[in-house]
């Protein structure tokens, strides 16, 4: 049996700077120029396949151009492959990461990391399963019109600003179990056509799942709303046929 002692001591991955992460670097070849790095990364990584060699050149010198020098007489390192994961995993992102309208075509680990100025990722659509795990979100982080092609795990994730799920469509499981949501949190019109899970989260303001469909079910449920000074306590499920209980705390949202 292991020592519990052991799994405590346990170091935590080490952190590291968003620039010395080679995705990230793809994601923002053009800086703070959002259409180019949208146009970019869905030419090399989108739903079609990528044409056009000169381009394709010109984003391969881009991106060993921001990469750390590791070797000063090295070769150019060759982009990432279509089918490797995202991995953006115990990465410390010191400026909003947008992400509005990209199409991530391969599974994202976004595990660990940090958010400081939180993120963007209004329509975009995530066709692979997407895991965001223990992750640390210290500003806004907005989903609004997002397509989750698989499932989404944000289980143990902290949510220090408002986090907003509008009109999204998740195909697959949707996992916000034990996460903290320190302001208003909503889930409007949204699509879960698999199971929701957000077990023992806590919302420490409003919190709304209004027009909401579960598994192609309409659902309003009295959900959790009330003053910002009250700690709502989620503790449930929405599974296929069984309808969301009655809230423990809170006044009801009808």
């Amino acid at each position: 049996m292991r020592d519990e002692s052991e799994a405590q001591d346990a170091p935590s991955p080490e952190l590291k700077p968003a620039n010395e992460n080679p995705w990230y670097v793809l994601m923002t070849l053009y800086g703070d120029d959002h259409e180019r790095n949208r146009k970019a990364w869905n030419y090399l990584y989108g739903k079609s396949e990528v044409n056009g060699n000169l381009w394709k050149q010109e984003l391969s010198r881009r991106y060993n151009a921001r990469l750390p020098n590791e070797e000063p007489f090295g070769h150019p390192k060759p982009l990432p492959d279509r089918d490797q994961v995202v991995d953006l995993s115990n990465v410390v992102f010191e400026d909003r990461l947008n992400l509005s309208r990209f199409y991530l075509s391969q599974r994202i680990d976004v595990s660990g990391s940090i958010f400081r100025k939180g993120l963007d990722s209004t329509g975009a659509v995530f066709q692979k399963s997407v895991l965001s795990q223990g992750v640390f979100f210290e500003d806004s982080a907005c989903f609004d019109f997002s397509r989750f092609g698989e499932g989404v795990c944000f289980g143990d994730s902290k949510f220090c600003g408002g986090v907003s799920f509008e009109e999204v469509n998740i195909t697959g499981d949707f996992g916000f179990e034990n996460v903290s949501v320190s302001k208003n949190c909503g889930f409007h019109l949204c699509n879960f056509r698999a199971r929701a899970h957000f077990d023992l989260s806590i919302f420490y303001s409003d919190v709304s799942f209004y027009g909401s469909r579960f598994l192609d079910r309409v659902v309003i449920p009295p959900f959790l709303i009330g003053s910002s000074r009250r700690i709502h306590a989620a503790v449930f499920s929405f599974m296929a046929g069984v309808m969301p209980p009655m809230p423990m705390l809170g006044r009801s949202l009808l």
